[in-house]
């Protein structure tokens, strides 16, 4: 989803995972799993760093809008394209299929 040059991103968080991957849910819903609890802001600090590093953009880049409790979150990424981030998701994921 797009706001202006940014992107919305919907993921769905599995704190306390074994190991930081990112895969496509049963549904299609983009899921990313973290090693960091889900205590004082760990797991989504965990998964911005995650994605700021596939996506080689800064972490001062995203901005959560929502979901700050919950597995459910949105983020706004700046100044990159829904199309760009899929890209790069997609291909993060096939390649390490």
């Amino acid at each position: 989803m797009a706001k202006g040059d940014d992107t919305l991103l919907n993921v769905r968080v599995q704190p306390r995972a074994s190991k930081t991957s990112l895969r496509r849910g049963a549904n299609g819903e983009l899921r990313v799993y973290v090693t960091a609890p889900p205590v004082d802001d760990a797991a989504n600090a965990a998964v911005i760093a995650y994605l700021s590093k596939i996506l080689k953009i800064n972490k001062t880049s995203f901005t959560l809008v929502s979901g700050r409790h919950s597995r459910d979150k949105t983020f706004q990424i700046r100044n990159i394209s829904p199309q760009e981030v899929l890209r790069i998701l997609e291909n993060s994921m096939s390649s390490k299929s």
